[in-house]
This record gives C-alpha cells, structure tokens and sequence, in this order.
C-alpha cells in the first residue's frame, strides 16, 4: 500500500471503527434520532431486519456511494476493513464521526455534524430499501411546502375529430384538497363536457406521478361502478383486495386512457384496473412501474426538537391477474412509443405475483375493436394528437357499429 493510502486507511479506520480515539462529542437528541430511525425501520420496513453489523457494512456503502456517485470512494473502501458492528453501535449512539472521515478520506470535504446525519441516516434508511429515505427538519419542511404549492388540478376541453366529439380531460395527479378533489373534478368536467355534444371520455394521464389511493379507487368506482380494483400486499405477505363502493356511473360511454414512461404509482394502478376490467382503451407507451406505496412516519423526541422523518417502504400493488405493477408497468392497447422490456427486480416480500381471487372478473377489450385502433394510429399523419384521435375515434365507431 502506498504511504498516502496506508496514512488515509489509518486515519479513517479510527474514526471509523472507533480502535485508536474515542467517538467525537454527540448530544442526547442526535443519539435519540439515529436511534429512532433504527426502531422505525426494524419495526416497519418489510426486511425486518435488526440494526446490526450486515446492515451498518450496507449503510456504509450507501454512504460512500452518496458522498461520491462516480465510485471515487472505492480505492478507499477496498483499503479498510470496516468493523459493521462498530458502525452500527455508532448510529445507535447519534456518533456520525465516520461519516466525517470518510467525507474527508474520499473527497477532501469536511462535512458539518449535521451534514454528517443526514448523510449517515439516509444511507442507514437507503440499506433497507431503495426506496426509503430519511428526511431531516429542514427536508420535511420543503417537502411539505411543495405538496401544498402545487395546485395543479383536472382541465378539461371538447376536442371535434372526424365527427366525434371528445371530453378530454388532463388529470396531472389524484389529488385531495379541502375544497375539492380529482375524482369530484374529473366527474363535473365530464358532465359539464358531455352537455356540450362529448360522446368519448379521454383521460390523460400523461405526466401523472400517482396521489392519494383514496381519489384513485373513486374515480376507477365511478366509471366501473364499483368492484375489485387491484391488491395490496404487505411486508407480512398478507394480502388485501382494494374495492371500489358501488356508485352511480357518471359515464356510460367509450374511455380512452392515456399513460406514458412518467404515468406511476396511483395512476397505473387506476389505468390498469380499467384496461383489467375491460372499461377502457389505453393508448400510449408502457407505464413508469412504481407499484410500491411508502409511509412518511414522523419522528419524535421525548426532550423535544424537530427530528424529521422516515419514508418507508409498507407495501405493494397487484393488478387483477395477480402481476406486480412494480418495475413492470402498464403496457397499453395501442402502442404511441415503445420502451425496452423492463429488467424487474424483485424483493423477497414483493414477488414478481400472487395468486389473484379475483381473476373471474378480468374482462379485457374486443380484440376487433383492438384492432381497428392500432390499424387508425399506424395510418395516421406525423401529429401525436391526430394519431390518438384517429385511433379513438375508430375504436368508438368499432363500438357503435356493434351496437346498431
């Protein structure tokens, strides 16, 4: 080993596994908030996994990996021998000492204690699962401020093409606000629409990143009329059936949904109920695959103090058939755009399926009608918008045909 390298490793092995100096200064309330993430994570996360020295030695990798993307801190890592078990009792104490030095060893950046934390417990949430992170005070407080300064909601507009008239509707999220919500938004816009000459329905959920399950299964309730939706298993392996109440149907006519590669979460599982249950055609490209729902679990502190909070990872999402929607997605009807078939990865309490109880109710699309519109999109002109409306109106006259 190189003097420079050997005087690195030295210095950070100390700090590291605690051998050569005791751990620098801590307050009770940094000790208490590693400790209550540690707690939250063992009792909630789907691994169940004790803080102990495997998940410290991932937690230090994470660590290394978010002080340095591009692998810079590997010539480091590959030179220590990092005791896990000093590391973890080291979060369990609130001692993020280590963090510092291999901040230090890695890139030349001194990180302050709080920097430091932040660092230390997201990698800690991050060893558990991708998909869970830490939010410190500060991150939390941002993190509201950008749910409650969105205000985006439903528009809608009467879009005439070749003799059909579309109540086109763009809903960017399932939201759920004090004065109104999507799926009551989306039922005025449609009826108000529908005075006005709409005989098709078009939802667009381009762009839509999911929102509250609640508004979801209420819409999906409401152009179905109630019934299974999807499943919801959790990290035990025990399985749920999510159902719509049965209410009256706003719309009896044809539905188009449109999804694409940023259409996640909510808003696949509602756009895959309606193509499971035979309700709509989807047009567009294969959906995002996020089909895992996470908790934000605020932490607390018996001396007080804001200690952030803990988004973790609870659950996944099933559509009828008894697929995952995670990693896999939606693939529509009538392709806009194709996306290279996904590389799923699945966790030990999330298979790749479950066993559905519900399969009878599976009802997918005349493949005639299929047909028409894949035929309408591929003859169509350059314009995405010509191309969908061409394929929605063949799809609803393949409808009214069979209907005469």
């Amino acid at each position: 080993m190189r003097p420079r390298a050997a005087l690195l490793a030295l210095a950070f092995a100390q700090a590291a596994c605690g051998a050569a100096q005791p751990p620098g200064p801590t307050t009770s309330q940094q000790a208490i908030e590693a400790q209550r993430v540690a707690q939250v994570l063992e009792r909630r996360h789907p691994s169940h996994a004790k803080l102990d020295a495997g998940v410290a030695a991932r937690a230090f990798d994470q660590l290394l990996h978010a002080l340095d993307p591009s692998s810079g801190c590997a010539p480091v890592r590959s030179a220590l021998d990092v005791d896990g078990a000093r590391i973890a009792a080291a979060l369990k104490r609130g001692d993020f000492d280590f963090a510092v030095a291999a901040a230090r060893a890695c890139t030349g950046r001194t990180l302050t204690l709080e920097q430091a934390k932040a660092l230390s417990l997201d990698a800690l949430a991050t060893a558990y699962d991708a998909h869970s992170h830490y939010l410190d005070a500060q991150a939390l407080a941002r993190r509201r401020g950008d749910v409650d300064a969105t205000g985006a909601a439903a528009r809608g507009r009467l879009i005439e093409h070749a003799g059909h008239h579309s109540a086109w509707i763009e809903l960017p999220s399932f939201y759920l606000a004090t004065q109104r919500s999507a799926s009551s938004d989306v039922r005025f816009l449609a009826r108000e629409l529908a005075t006005r000459g709409a005989s098709v329905l078009v939802l667009d959920l381009r762009g839509n990143s999911g929102g509250v399950v609640s508004e979801a299964l209420a819409l999906a309730g409401a152009l179905l009329g109630g019934g299974p939706i999807a499943y919801e298993r959790d990290a035990h392996g025990h399985v749920r059936e999510l159902t719509a109440a049965t209410s009256s149907v706003f719309w009896t006519g044809p539905v188009v949904v449109l999804i694409d590669a940023r259409t996640a979460s909510m808003a696949e599982l509602f756009a895959g109920a309606l193509q499971d249950r035979g309700r709509a055609l989807l047009i567009g490209e294969r959906s995002y695959g996020k089909g895992i729902g996470q908790t934000l679990v605020l932490l607390s502190s018996p001396i007080g103090g804001a200690l952030g909070a803990v988004d973790v990872t609870e659950r996944a999402f099933y559509r009828l058939d008894g697929t995952a929607l995670h990693e896999l997605g939606v693939t529509p009807d009538v392709a806009l755009a194709s996306r290279p078939e996904p590389k799923a990865v699945f966790a030990s309490w999330s298979p790749a399926r479950i066993e559905p109880t519900h399969a009878g109710t599976l009802q997918r699309l005349d493949a005639k009608h299929v047909d028409r519109a894949r035929a309408a999109i591929e003859g169509a002109g350059p314009s995405e918008l010509d191309r969908i409306l061409d394929a929605t109106a063949a799809y609803t006259g393949a409808l009214a045909g069979e209907q005469r």
